[in-house]
């Protein structure tokens, strides 16, 4: 049935009652003949022949109206010539005669056709790309597959910087889009889709940025400059941005792509970024019927072979893909390739991206049943993800989520979640169930089917002492195994928590501690944690164990101060305390005054056992701050400090602004928004974006997740300029945050204002991140800008004009 477009048709009846009231007495001209014009019953065609002279295959015009055919390409007439210039309707075949070349070369011609409708003339285009190259084909000589090598030569990270010379001496990356670009996509935004060899080879894909992708369409064969292209590798993604001014050329629509079906879901990584299927496939467990995959956003699917992957759904694909129910059924699903990983480190997701609903629809048979295969422990671990039945396994610790089983083999965790029945230490257990990658480790899932067959006495194995040498190998090895871990333990929030004795830069984990260990006990003491290693977390970083005993340190000495830093005013400044703990310290604890400015500062009341006071020799009346450190050491061996810093001196009409949002919420929301947003406070007003307040700890956080980053505008004085900013991280905050000091609207940093980060041990106390600006201007906002992808949690921020 043809379908009538109303608009179209109201315009043209429009237009003829006009034409009717202006020559009402000249009904002479008929309704003439609207034009249309096809190529193959398409609107573009490719055709293509080798460099040898030839005639290319016959493309078949079918027209209404006169059409004319014009080459868009300069100095094709030298070596294509078309075997007719055009026709006036119904069908012509249409071939180009080719003189023979050394090189490839691509001529576009237009075809035209003319009409009128109701008196109006009307045009209509079409089509017709010539290529002839080595391979006579009419994809070319795509080259995504060389493109993707050298951007991955380039050992990207998640920052863009420019493409190496190698890949702009290219000038072009051609190939075909199997995204599903749109205003809604699935695959990231609308300035996102993936381009690949039409050949759909491993590792033939890549992941585009570029702002006119949404009108772009699936199937296109595009040619596309990479002047003035950058890289990426954006979590775990390798990604192509490409100039805005880039020239764009559709050589050929409607090239189809075969999705490549995958034996396993560990074999999308070969195939990242392109269209890939898995042939029988369902949801790891049953949905609630109409559940959709907006509203589940990461979909866990399993194979027949009990091999788990996820069917992720974006944000921007709600309207599109989103919205589509999920099927509890089972059968073929197709997507584009991804492997997912958080900042590029850690665990990786594999994950499918589904363009349409067309893509899911395949799931309409029966749920199979997963068989098991029975495995010893280590043959899991050799194995990979996967159904798996182990049996006559010994319970050897619990958490209040997990446990951990060990066979002759080896140990696995086990995850079952909180008020799940967990079976008790020395139960003989049989697991059957799906085993899974979570923080890189495998692990028996929530749904694996738990069967006590007896009991036995547990004996645990020798612990191997975790130590600065071995700790990272550790990590690496991925392996459940028993270990000792030296620290002291505090309790941050929920969490239990561990500065190992010998290592700043890997915080210990104790995961969810039984009741049993009587953990609360043991906090703010130097302990040695036996248990079992069972992965990372916090991108690798966090040693979490699965403990079974703790036990006080008396031999390690260990001094804790309760700050990290003491401010003292430029003038009028008196005397600070600062508290402190000593464990296994035989005698006193000795404390001086070291650093560029030690003579600045002193310690001026006899020490206790639990405090020292320092004060500052008098007022500072030069133009630079004070610095030292006050240090604690034990024989010769330094075991805490303590930041001092004397602010220097006060400049005529300076004026100081300070949030503190450990007691003040200032009206900021507990969920962050695109949307700028504005508070005030003591007659001045903040804007701000992607900000959000959390009671539970009093702090907000820049949650520069967005794709934007995170903001927050501080308020301009009149005469006066904006030259330090002090913000105070709130303990326990993530140790990559950077954040930077930039005009407002502006990414780029002002002079003392770079991107920087909170020390080493910001996730053990809070500290300060101080900035002491040179760049600025009278009268100017700035903007604290928290780096995207790099959530900062603040307490306090202060800042000083002058």
């Amino acid at each position: 049935m043809k379908r009538l477009n109303f608009w179209r048709t109201l315009f043209f009846s429009m237009m003829a009652v006009t034409a009717f009231v202006a020559c009402s007495s000249d009904d002479s001209e008929g309704s003439g003949v609207e034009p249309s014009i096809t190529v193959n019953g398409k609107e573009a065609v490719t055709v293509a022949h080798d460099l040898s002279a030839g005639t290319t295959e016959a493309v078949e015009v079918v027209s209404a109206g006169k059409w004319t055919l014009v080459s868009k390409t300069e100095g094709s007439d030298t070596w294509c010539t078309p075997s007719v210039n055009g026709g006036n309707g119904g069908t012509t075949q249409l071939t180009f005669e080719l003189g023979a070349t050394t090189e490839a070369r691509t001529a576009v011609f237009d075809l035209s056709a003319t009409g009128e409708l109701m008196g109006y003339p009307i045009t209509k285009h079409a089509t017709v790309t010539v290529m002839q190259n080595g391979s006579g084909s009419t994809t070319g000589e795509t080259n995504v597959a060389e493109v993707r090598a050298l951007v991955a030569a380039m050992n990207p990270t998640m920052t863009k910087v420019d493409a190496s010379a190698e890949i702009l001496a290219l000038g072009d990356i051609i190939g075909v889009i199997s995204g599903d670009p749109g205003e809604t996509p699935n695959m990231g935004n609308k300035y996102l889709t993936v381009i690949q060899d039409v050949d759909n080879a491993e590792n033939s894909g890549l992941m585009i940025n570029h702002n006119n992708v949404s009108t772009w369409k699936t199937g296109q064969l595009l040619k596309i400059s990479l002047a003035g292209a950058q890289v990426q590798k954006r979590n775990g993604t390798l990604r192509l941005s490409l100039s805005n001014s880039a020239t764009v050329t559709v050589l050929e629509e409607g090239v189809e792509i075969t999705p490549v079906e995958l034996a396993s879901p560990a074999d999308i990584a070969k195939y990242e970024s392109q269209l890939v299927t898995l042939p029988n496939v369902q949801t790891a467990s049953e949905y609630a019927e109409g559940t959709t995959y907006a509203q589940q956003y990461n979909a866990n699917f399993v194979t027949d072979k009990g091999e788990s992957f996820v069917v992720r759904t974006n944000k921007t694909g709600n309207e599109g893909f989103g919205a589509t129910a999920i099927s509890n059924l089972s059968g073929p699903i197709v997507g584009v390739a991804n492997c997912y990983q958080s900042d590029n480190a850690g665990a990786v997701t594999v994950q499918l991206f589904p363009r349409n609903a067309e893509d899911v629809a395949g799931l309409t048979n029966p749920r199979f049943t997963i068989q098991s295969s029975s495995a010893t422990i280590s043959e899991i671990l050799a194995g990979g993800e996967g159904a798996y039945k182990v049996e006559n396994a010994t319970v050897m610790a619990v958490t209040q989520r997990s446990f951990v089983i060990q066979d002759a083999t080896g140990a696995i965790l086990v995850f079952r979640g909180y008020n799940k029945e967990i079976p008790e230490v020395g139960s003989v257990v049989t697991l059957d169930g799906q085993v899974t990658t979570f923080n890189q480790a495998l692990q028996f899932g929530a749904s694996a089917t738990v069967t006590k067959t007896g009991t036995t006495t547990v004996t645990e194995p020798s612990a191997t002492e975790v130590n600065a040498s071995n700790i990272q190998s550790i990590i690496d090895a991925n392996k459940v195994v028993f270990v000792k871990l030296p620290g002291e333990l505090y309790k941050d929030g929920d969490y239990y928590n561990m500065n190992l004795s010998f290592d700043s830069s890997h915080p210990g984990s104790i995961d969810a501690p039984a009741e049993s260990l009587n953990i609360d006990s043991y906090l703010n003491q130097v302990v040695d944690a036996y248990g079992w290693f069972i992965y990372t977390t916090g991108s690798g970083v966090r040693f979490t164990i699965v403990a079974t005993k703790l036990v006080s340190n008396t031999t390690t000495p260990s001094v804790k101060f309760d700050k990290t830093s003491l401010s003292f005013a430029a003038t009028g400044a008196g005397p600070q305390k600062v508290g402190f703990t000593a464990q296994n310290v035989t005698g006193s604890v000795d404390m001086s005054i070291e650093g560029a400015d030690a003579g600045k500062f002193s310690i001026t009341t006899a020490q206790d056992a639990s405090s020292v006071t320092v004060s500052v020799a008098g007022d500072n009346t030069t133009n630079a701050a004070f610095t030292a450190r006050l240090v604690a050491k034990v024989g010769s061996e330094t075991l805490a400090t303590v930041k001092l810093t004397q602010a220097k001196a006060v400049a005529a009409g300076a004026e100081t602004i300070e949030l503190d949002f450990s007691t003040l919420s200032y009206d900021i929301p507990g969920s962050s928004s695109a949307t700028e947003q504005t508070f005030s406070t003591g007659g001045y007003t903040f804007k701000y974006r992607y900000l959000k307040y959390y009671t539970n700890g009093n702090y907000v956080m820049f949650d520069a997740k967005s794709n934007e980053g995170s903001y927050l505008t501080v308020p301009a004085i009149s005469g006066k300029k904006l030259v330090k900013v002090t913000i105070t991280n709130r303990k326990g905050a993530s140790p990559t945050a950077r954040v930077a000091i930039c005009p407002e609207d502006s990414t780029t940093a002002v002079a003392g204002g770079g991107a920087s980060g909170w020390p080493e041990d910001a996730q053990k106390l809070a500290s300060d991140l101080t900035f002491n600006l040179t760049g600025t201007d009278v009268g100017v906002a700035y903007r604290i800008y928290a780096i995207k992808d790099k959530n900062a949690q603040a307490v306090k921020i202060v800042l000083e004009y002058e």
